[in-house]
């Protein structure tokens, strides 16, 4: 695996929500922006060999949406940090 565009062993955590919310209005389908974004998000989460893509409920303010999610996955980072 090449090491460009890579954060090596950082553990990182992706927060995405769980549905795009996406309408049929727009140029590509909903089906197709889904799998996009979604592809998208796994494609950070693998910046990092320690790297997690995380699904959640609420929408694209997930801070507002769900704090809880973000305050776990904080917690979770600075475990995982502590132990390397």
């Amino acid at each position: 695996r090449s090491t460009a565009g890579s954060l090596g062993d950082l553990p990182i955590i992706v927060l995405a929500r769980e549905h795009g919310g996406y309408g049929d209005d727009l140029d590509l389908s909903a089906e197709q922006l889904e799998v996009a974004r979604k592809k998208g998000q796994a494609d950070l989460a693998a910046l990092s060999s320690r790297g997690k893509l995380q699904f959640v409920t609420g929408g694209h303010d997930i801070e507002m949406d769900n704090p809880k999610a973000v305050v776990d996955a904080i917690r979770e980072l600075v475990t995982a940090s502590r132990k390397k």
